[in-house]
C-alpha cells in the first residue's frame, strides 16, 4: 500500500531518514517532535485505517501551558521505502517480533535501531531478528505521555532520555543520536552501561506501572496515598535486590527514593499499563514484574510484593479490567478473586486490603479518564 504523505513542507535529502515504529503515545509524541525540528521522519502504523487518519489530521500535543499540532507522513507499507538510517522502535515488548519483521524492508547494513520500550529482552529479539551487527541504542526516557485518542497526545511530564550502547558497533552511534533527540527538544545524555539503563528503567516501572493499573490512579497518587506507596516503594526495592544479586548497577542508589522522584515529576501522568489494563488491552506485565520474579526465583531470592502484582495484573487482564464492588470484596465483572495476600509481608497486607476495598478504586479510575477520552490501541 502507498504512503499516506500529507502535502508538507520539503526537507532536505540529506537529513538521515528516520522511521518511529509504533503511532502509540511515545511514539506519536517522539515522531511529531522530530518532524517539528524538519527531520526526514515517517510514521509506521500496521493499521491503515489509522494510519490513513493520522496522515489527514496529524498530531495533536497537548502541554502545561501549551498546545500544538503538526502533520506528518504515515505509512503501513515500507517496502517502497528508501532505506532507514534510523529506526524508532516505541511498541509494546510482546509486539517486537511483529514490528521487527514489518520495518525489516528497510533496514541495511547502515542502520541504527533504537528500543525506546519498555522491559527486558526487547534488544535481544531485536537484535535476533534483524541482524547483530547492527548497531543497537537502548533508551530509557522520563517524559510522560499518555494518548488520549489517535494522534493526540497529553504530554504531561519531561525529563531526561537517557541512551546506552547494547552492543559495540553501537558505541559510535551514540553521538548521534543524542543530536537527534536535542534537535527535538528532548534533553538527552548518554549512560556508558545498557543492562544498567534497562535494569533501572525497569526497576522504576515494576513499582509505578502495576499499582497506578491495580488501583486505576495517576502517578502522583503513590504519593499521596500510603497504602499505595507502601506497595509500590516494597516493589522497587525488591526489583533492586535482584539487580544487585545480578550485578548489574542502577543509576541510583535508593529504588524507592528514585520511584518517589519518578511520580513527581510525572504527577499527572497514565501509566500506560493503567491505560492498557482500562482499555482491555493486553499488558507489558510479564516483561516488567515478570522479569523480576523470574530472576528471583532463579536466585533464591524472596519478590513477595512483585509476585502479587504480577499475579493481580494478570487477574485484571482476565477480566478486562472491570473491578466492582461485592459487599466488603471487590470484585473482577468475572468474579476473579483477588490472589492472596498470605505470602506478603504482615505490615504490606492491610495496604493491599486498603487498595482493594477502598470505594477509590473505582473513583479514581473514572475520574483517571473522565474527560477527554475515547483511548485508542497503542500501536
Amino acid at each position: 500500500m502507498a504512503p499516506f504523505a500529507p502535502n508538507l513542507p520539503a526537507r532536505s535529502v540529506a537529513a538521515p531518514r528516520i522511521v518511529v515504529v509504533g503511532p502509540g503515545a511515545m511514539g506519536s509524541l517522539l515522531a511529531a517532535c522530530l518532524m517539528r525540528a524538519r527531520a526526514n521522519v515517517w510514521l509506521l502504523d500496521h493499521n491503515p485505517t489509522r494510519a490513513q487518519g493520522l496522515a489527514r489530521t496529524g498530531i495533536r500535543i497537548d502541554e502545561p501551558g501549551l498546545r500544538w499540532h503538526i502533520r506528518l507522513p504515515v505509512c503501513t507499507d515500507v517496502r517502497h521505502h528508501d532505506p532507514a538510517d534510523w529506526v524508532f522502535f516505541c511498541v509494546k515488548a510482546y509486539d517486537t517480533p511483529c514490528a521487527a519483521r514489518h520495518v525489516r524492508p528497510v533496514i541495511r547494513d547502515h542502520t541504527t535501531l533504537v528500543s525506546f520500550q519498555n522491559g527486558i529482552g526487547n534488544a535481544e529479539r531485536l537484535a535476533t531478528l534483524l541482524g547483530r551487527r547492527l548497531p543497537l541504542l537502548c533508551a530509557a526516557t522520563a517524559h510522560g505521555a499518555t494518548l488520549i485518542r489517535p494522534g493526540y497526545v497529553r504530554h504531561a511530564g519531561r525529563g531526561w532520555t537517557l541512551m546506552a550502547p547494547w552492543n559495540p558497533a553501537a558505541h559510535q552511534r551514540v553521538r548521534a543520536a543524542l543530536r537527534l533527540l536535542r534537535a527535538a527538544g528532548w534533553p538527552a545524555r548518554a549512560v556508558s552501561d545498557a543492562r544498567s539503563l534497562l535494569w533501572s528503567k525497569l526497576v522504576v516501572n515494576a513499582a509505578i506501572n502495576p499499582v497506578t493499573a491495580i488501583a486505576g490512579v495517576r502517578n502522583g497518587a503513590l504519593l499521596d496515598r500510603a497504602d499505595l506507596n507502601a506497595i509500590a516503594f516494597q516493589a522497587a526495592r525488591e526489583a533492586q535486590q535482584v539487580a544487585r544479586a545480578l550485578k548489574v548497577r542502577l543509576l541510583f542508589p535508593d529504588a524507592a527514593q528514585h520511584v518517589r522522584r519518578v511520580c513527581s515529576r510525572t504527577r499527572d501522568n497514565l501509566s500506560s499499563m493503567l491505560q492498557d489494563v482500562r482499555l482491555g488491552r493486553r499488558t507489558e506485565i510479564e516483561a516488567i514484574n515478570g522479569v523480576v520474579v523470574a530472576y528471583a526465583r532463579r536466585m533464591g531470592i524472596p519478590v513477595p510484593v512483585n509476585r502479587w502484582l504480577l499475579k493481580t495484573v494478570r487477574a485484571l487482564g482476565r477480566s478486562g479490567g472491570a473491578v466492582r464492588q461485592v459487599g466488603k470484596t471487590p470484585c473482577r465483572a468475572t468474579a476473579v478473586s483477588t490472589p492472596p495476600r498470605r505470602h506478603l509481608p504482615r505490615a504490606l497486607r492491610q495496604s493491599v486490603q486498603l487498595i482493594w476495598t477502598s470505594k477509590a478504586v473505582e473513583a479514581n479510575s473514572k475520574d483517571a479518564f473522565r474527560p477527554k477520552t475515547r483511548a485508542a490501541p497503542n500501536r
